[in-house]
């Protein structure tokens, strides 16, 4: 189908006049090539950032989109804790691992300055206990009878450290 030049030139001023109002509302275009399957989820994220971002207070309807029923984006929203969640973990052991290595390759890495940078990143927690909390702990062959019965802080491993959940 050809256009008339003047029929082009009349859409081209009709375009810019377009893209300059929308400019003046501080719009901005963007084109993004998706799926056909993605383009609800794309709307719909394309609609919460605009009402979230209007001048206005959020509708009932962006309310609705926030706590979505959708199970594809309650996936996405899973998965996008999950990820922030391993990232932290990732960050915390990382500041450990740091803390570990700053004494290598000249200096030594005690017992104590090893369980002071478990405990300051995460990987150990301290409890008061006035009694041997099981077998497997060692604060009975550490303390004298008299020095646990009085209270001492029994550090254990965190979920962090072990990798179970909490």
């Amino acid at each position: 189908m050809s256009t008339s030049p003047e029929h082009r030139a009349a859409l081209a001023r009709w375009k810019a006049a377009e893209r300059a109002r929308r400019r003046d509302q501080g719009l901005v275009a963007v084109t993004v090539y998706v799926r056909p399957k993605a383009r609800p989820m794309v709307h719909l994220v394309a609609t919460l950032i605009n009402e979230l971002t209007s001048p206005h207070a959020p509708t009932d309807r962006t309310k609705d989109m926030i706590l979505p029923t959708d199970p594809v984006v309650a996936t996405n929203r899973f998965l996008a804790d999950k990820v922030e969640s391993l990232l932290l973990e990732r960050d915390a052991l990382r500041a450990f691992s740091k803390a570990v290595m700053r004494s290598w390759p000249h200096d030594d890495l005690d017992g104590g300055d090893l369980q002071d940078a478990a405990i300051a990143h995460g990987l150990l927690i301290g409890i008061l206990v006035s009694k041997s909390c099981s077998e497997q702990c060692r604060c009975a062959e550490y303390y004298a009878p008299d020095e646990l019965a009085g209270g001492v802080i029994c550090y254990r491993p965190t979920p962090l450290l072990t990798g179970q959940k909490t």
